[in-house]
């Protein structure tokens, strides 16, 4: 049994099987975007997404190496998403986004080597947001009791 939640919230037990994967592979993994403000208000979710330190390469390989399904749904801008027990998990690399011309995806994009890159004034970091701070970024830590 996993004990794990931010704000009386917690994550799905697929997502935490697409996060396990992610680390068993050495990567690091945050959840990230509407699950976080979804959790900070108190409401459950089913709007997963994380972002992680490899690339969507390496991170398709630890996904499908622990049995999950992936579709390479935004590998131009990083991403991949993630099908674990029938739920869709967006996974993206770390990144700083450049302009933005319709609000959703960026012209052009730069790896960046941590979750906490410095970004530059006007940009937005990669990490899926739904437009919080990515100071909503949360490390969820499990164990196994």
């Amino acid at each position: 049994m996993c004990n794990v939640s931010l704000n009386g919230t917690q994550p799905s037990d697929a997502s935490l099987r697409v996060l396990r994967a992610l680390e068993a592979a050495g990567l690091e993994a945050w959840y990230v975007g509407g699950w976080v403000r979804d959790a900070l208000m108190g409401r459950p979710s089913h709007d997963v997404d994380m972002c992680c330190s490899g690339l969507w390469q390496e991170s398709k390989a630890a996904l499908e190496t622990a049995g999950i399904a992936v579709v390479e749904s935004g590998i131009k801008f990083g991403g991949i998403t993630a099908i674990s027990d029938g739920e869709r998990i967006e996974v993206t690399t770390y990144r700083l986004d450049g302009f933005y011309t319709d609000g959703r995806h960026p012209q052009s994009f730069e790896r960046a080597e941590s979750a906490c890159a410095p970004r530059h004034p006007g940009r937005r970091s990669g990490i899926p947001s739904a437009g919080l701070s990515t100071a909503t970024t949360a490390r969820v830590t499990w164990s196994a009791s």
